[in-house]
């Protein structure tokens, strides 16, 4: 039979590190355990949504401030 458990997970907004350990019997009642480490990490740029594009306007013609907002891979 083959199990794991979870012995640490310290991700947080997407870095961190996981720790399992693997374990393994069997029928002879014979075990090993092995140790798994996961790093996890955030490469990828956050993108930026609604960012209007550039314009030249007249003095009294400058556009309001509009709703920009921004995604990422590794929103949690």
């Amino acid at each position: 039979t083959v199990s794991y458990s979870e012995i640490s997970n310290t991700v947080v907004d997407g870095i961190g590190t996981i720790v399992r350990e693997w374990t393994v019997t069997d029928n002879g009642g014979n075990t090993t355990t092995d140790t798994q480490t996961i790093t996890v990490i955030d490469s990828t740029n956050p993108i930026l949504v609604g960012v209007p594009a550039d314009v030249t306007v007249q003095c009294d013609a400058i556009p309001t401030v509009p709703t920009v907002t921004a995604t990422d891979n590794c929103d949690t």
